[in-house]
């Protein structure tokens, strides 16, 4: 996600899996939103 460079890029890698749809990760599991877009003050899923 080059558009969220050190804000919601990987930190460590655990594995890797190729999949065809958008699945939540860690942040998004956790409430944050899924686009996180500082711009548009994006921070909560509910934002």
């Amino acid at each position: 996600m080059p558009h969220l460079y050190f804000w919601k890029s990987a930190k460590w890698i655990a594995g890797l899996r190729i999949l065809d749809h958008d699945e939540p990760g860690f942040w998004e599991q956790n409430g944050y939103h899924a686009r996180g877009n500082p711009w548009e003050e994006q921070r909560y899923s509910g934002d």
